[in-house]
């Protein structure tokens, strides 16, 4: 029996101090997810608990820590406790973090309390153990990759070589002036764990321990997931080479970062040595409009290439609401009735299997009778059904290429003139009729201009056309009653119109894009509103979207097209974005 399923006692449970590392999911170890998927409850903070939550067990409760991150010396964290199995809408309990697991595994549960990087470097952990030993309460501890060992490695940046110079660790944030002379009086790599607007001042200490001005230095933001960024610099240029970057002054200057001090941080070393950011789809936002079953393979390989997918189940795959006409065909295989069956997807394979399943029967109902399969993936779902297909298209992987390598019929030959075609009950776009225009209607939405913007925030992408996708939002928004209160608005400056256009692009600003035009950040800040979410999905026509105006939802299109492609336009784009509020008469 491994550590990681130590059974629950009865009356006491068992606690599970769990090292989540610094953020890529891929750096937990076999016994973290182990412990996860026996876990009864989580307890974490809000980004770990997006890391571990994929490999626990659907439903289980989660407890949101609060900690206040600039006060090290405050003591325990306190938790939001958010049972996953409730619904009741209420005030959230907020108690002791130490009284709160060892309250959870008191009932008997198995309780994962999952940190950042490694437990036995975590500022509370060994306060929660020791609370734990001392009430009786069994409990194990999982390691994890520290922040300071993990993110220099996904920066590209070695902390030791065949010189083996030594390394020390800081937390600047604790860090004594006796510490800052000592390491400043080495001529090691320094690695400082701090957070982006104190990264300059934990620069300073350094050169006045004796630091030269002109020793390199990287700082990595997000480190080891796809939104990391790296910046090299001198122990003397980190301020500029920041306020250059548009990444200070900000209001999200104390997030974390990680900084490697030290020869090995020079930018020609880390050129050659950056794997991660030169992946050649990093940090791309990938939309996936995939069954669910389907999404995850394609996303896999996404992630692999350094991009972000964002899975969106457009399509749910069930049994047919009239199952008898599923069920004659099948008994028709069975009787030969049919000389070819044709699977043009591997949900039609799924669906036909799934049926001889449930009827005691397996490949060998297929004797005597032609298979057809459309595309690759197909094939290889029949293939490990036991049925190798006759005919695969030699070129289109459709419908319509299949037609044209399918076999003229032949009387002798083929007695029995009837194909199975398996297939789901929506249309393909060949057999959609379009229809005519008829709706004259136009919604009440807000208009603002991204234009009266242009030069107001420069750290926010300058206002002007840069904001189009910001503005938009804001719009759409306060057509749904969306509304910012005083106190949300009091950072702008009050000689701009229409303040609440710049919190907007404050808040769908991507560091990463370095740009406001990240459409699932503009559907998250949209669902930040009470009430309302964001969808980023993909229209078939005009008919779709005119459909939603008569429905009375307005919709943020993009698109391009030539001059002449669009009546009234005059010009052509390769891009541009339009806030559509209604139709004429003529469409």
């Amino acid at each position: 029996m491994s550590p990681t399923t130590f059974p629950a006692c009865p009356e006491h449970g068992h606690v599970t101090f769990l090292g989540a590392g610094p953020g890529d999911p891929g750096l937990l170890t076999l016994r973290a997810v182990e412990a996860l998927a026996n876990a009864d409850v989580l307890v974490a903070e809000h980004e770990v608990l997006d890391v571990v939550r994929t490999h626990a067990r659907q439903g289980v409760a989660e407890v949101h820590t609060d900690a206040d991150p600039s006060d090290p010396g405050a003591g325990t964290p306190q938790l939001t406790v958010v049972d996953g199995a409730s619904t009741a809408v209420g005030v959230p309990a907020v108690r002791d973090a130490a009284h709160l697991v060892m309250e959870a595994a008191r009932g008997g549960r198995r309780v994962v309390r999952a940190v950042t990087g490694d437990p036995g470097l975590d500022t509370y952990a060994a306060e929660e153990m020791l609370a734990c030993a001392a009430a009786g309460v069994p409990f194990e501890v999982v390691p994890g990759i520290a922040n300071a060992v993990g993110v220099p490695a996904y920066a590209g940046v070695p902390l030791r070589d065949a010189e083996g110079a030594d390394v020390r660790f800081v937390d600047a944030r604790t860090a004594s002036d006796r510490c800052w002379t000592e390491v400043g009086a080495s001529d090691g790599t320094v690695v400082v764990s701090t957070t982006l607007d104190s990264v300059a001042a934990a620069a300073g200490e350094l050169v006045s321990a004796g630091r030269k001005p002109d020793t390199p230095l990287t700082v990595t933001i997000a480190g080891t997931t796809t939104r990391q960024r790296t910046w090299t610099a001198t122990l003397g240029t980190v301020a500029q080479t920041l306020k250059q970057a548009k990444v200070l002054p900000s209001p999200d200057g104390g997030r974390p970062v990680i900084a490697v001090v030290g020869e090995r941080s020079a930018s020609a070393r880390r050129d050659q040595l950056s794997w991660f950011e030169s992946k050649p789809l990093f940090g791309w936002k990938v939309l996936v409009p995939r069954t669910k079953e389907q999404a995850a393979s394609l996303s896999d390989q996404l992630r692999s290439y350094g991009a972000v997918p964002h899975e969106v189940p457009t399509i749910a795959v069930e049994p047919p609401r009239t199952p008898q006409q599923m069920e004659r065909a099948v008994k028709g295989l069975v009787t030969g009735r049919y000389e070819w069956i044709a699977f043009t997807s591997v949900n039609a394979v799924k669906a036909v299997r799934e049926k001889f399943e449930e009827y005691g029967l397996d490949a060998r109902a297929f004797a005597g009778i032609k298979v057809a399969a459309v595309g690759e993936q197909t094939a290889k779902a029949l293939i490990a059904f036991g049925v190798k297909p006759d005919l695969v298209p030699s070129g289109e992987q459709s419908a319509a290429g299949l037609l044209e390598d399918w076999p003229p019929y032949d009387p002798v030959f083929d007695p029995i003139d009837r194909v199975f075609l398996p297939r789901a009950d929506i249309p393909d776009r060949f057999t959609v009729p379009a229809s005519a225009p008829g709706l004259a209607g136009e919604l009440r939405v807000p208009r603002y201009s991204q234009e009266i913007h242009k030069g107001q925030y420069p750290e926010y992408d300058n206002g002007g056309e840069a904001w189009c996708s910001p503005t938009s939002s804001q719009m759409i928004v306060e057509y749904w009653g969306g509304r910012l209160t005083k106190q949300q608005l009091a950072w702008v400056d009050p000689s701009y119109a229409d303040p609440q256009v710049c919190h907007a692009a404050r808040y769908t600003y991507d560091f990463q894009y370095a740009g406001c035009g990240n459409w699932p950040f503009n559907a998250a800040y949209a669902a930040t509103f009470p009430g309302l979410q964001g969808v980023v999905t993909r229209l078939g026509s005009l008919t779709d979207l005119e459909t939603l105006i008569a429905a009375g939802i307005p919709a943020i299109t993009s698109q391009s097209f030539l001059e002449k492609e669009l009546t009234g336009a005059g010009y052509g784009t390769s891009g541009h974005l339009m806030t559509v509020i209604g139709f004429t008469a003529d469409g």
